[in-house]
């Protein structure tokens, strides 16, 4: 990653508060004489937020192909599937230009490989640059691949009327999942075990009631709740009903032939949402450096997370550590979009929080965004 290099280079000398600790001293020297390796480390940018399908792997596609032989329906498949995810469109195909670049998908694309043992499944890596080139020039959205993590609950009820949760081993659990591998885009299922079937009985969550469905997800960390019913109607057709909870909160209904038909289009609907939220179209984003003042930070694992947290931030460009004081570290960072774009995903995930700053404004009078590591 580019960051690397550019905290490599500019690190500068730390200052430190008399009144620290010994164990914080240790920190901060640690700290400044590892500053420039943390990037490198693989099981930091691994897992960050507790969840690796938070920051998916946007740019890499498989897909089934005839053959070896002829890889070319198979690229634009992978092409396509790719797409969906960069762009946040169900349907990118239906833009202007999209059909054009499927002409000759192979000036996107990085490498492919067949995996062993499975001859027909093909995996694609496309180019990023070449990628975000073509979504700029076609005036697409592109989607930071840090995603919010959405838990769901739905409830079913069957021809006699009985209500019973939708858990990992219903088979409406399948079209949670495809979707949300379709369009990266974490979904999470409760465990339904005794403490959220205490929380939330299934007459309750049958009856949407916000606060106990509200409180029921607070053990999951979501960013967003989305709390369903779904039947069979008179005319044979699947029904759902679904309320979407957080920032982009709203109610609204799907249908199909099928159970998993009208659950799936409910997770489709709900990706559309947060990708119009925060798909951002037109030219790139210019950078600009963002100061961060980060508490907390009390241990050197902590200090490895929190750098872990900044690598998967696709925004971020370099990452620079001008001090550490106590617990405390001042950070500037060098984000596409800004202090605006930079606040927006990091207010989606879980490993920062707001706090109030102790640093002031810094040499160029902006005031640094001031997180807890939580």
């Amino acid at each position: 990653m580019r960051a690397s290099r550019a905290m490599n280079e500019r690190v500068r000398p730390h200052r430190f508060r008399r009144s620290a600790s010994r164990g914080r001293r240790r920190l901060a020297a640690a700290v400044l004489a590892i500053a420039g390796f943390a990037w490198g480390a693989p099981a930091w940018a691994a897992g960050p937020d507790g969840a690796r399908d938070r920051y998916p792997d946007l740019y890499t596609a498989r897909v089934m192909a005839e053959d070896r032989g002829n890889v070319d329906l198979a690229l634009v498949r992978a092409m396509r599937a790719m797409l969906v995810r960069v762009t946040g469109l169900r349907r990118p195909e239906a833009s202007p230009g999209v059909r054009d670049a499927f002409a000759n998908p192979e000036r996107y694309v990085q490498q492919y490989l067949f995996e062993s043992g499975a001859d027909h499944d093909l995996t694609v890596k496309f180019d990023p640059d070449a990628i975000d080139r073509l979504v700029e020039e076609l005036g697409l959205g592109r989607w930071s691949r840090v995603r919010p993590r959405v838990i769901v609950w739905l409830a079913v009820e069957d021809e006699r009327g009985r209500k019973t949760y939708v858990d990992s081993a219903s088979r409406a659990a399948v079209a949670i999942d495809e979707p949300a591998h379709e369009r990266g885009m974490p979904f999470v299922l409760p465990l339904y075990d005794i403490e959220d079937r205490m929380t939330l009985p299934v007459s309750t969550l049958w009856g949407g009631f916000p606060e106990p469905i509200e409180r029921a997800s607070r053990r999951y960390a979501a960013d967003a709740v989305l709390a369903g019913r779904a039947w069979r109607g008179d005319t044979g057709l699947w029904k759902a009903r679904w309320t979407l909870f957080g920032e982009l909160t709203r109610e609204f209904r799907t249908s199909g032939e099928s159970l998993e038909a009208a659950v799936a289009e409910g997770m489709h609907e709900v990706v559309d949402r947060f990708a119009a939220r925060f798909a951002r179209h037109g030219a790139a984003a210019a950078s600009a450096g963002v100061p961060l003042e980060v508490a907390g930070v009390e241990r050197l694992e902590d200090y490895g997370r929190l750098m872990g947290y900044l690598a998967s931030i696709d925004i971020v460009e370099t990452v620079q550590v001008e001090r550490v004081e106590a617990s405390r570290v001042r950070i500037v960072l060098r984000a596409k979009g800004g202090r605006p774009a930079l606040t927006e995903l990091i207010a989606l995930g879980r490993t920062l929080v707001p706090a109030e700053s102790a640093a002031g404004e810094d040499d160029e009078g902006a005031s640094a965004l001031a997180y807890q590591l939580r």
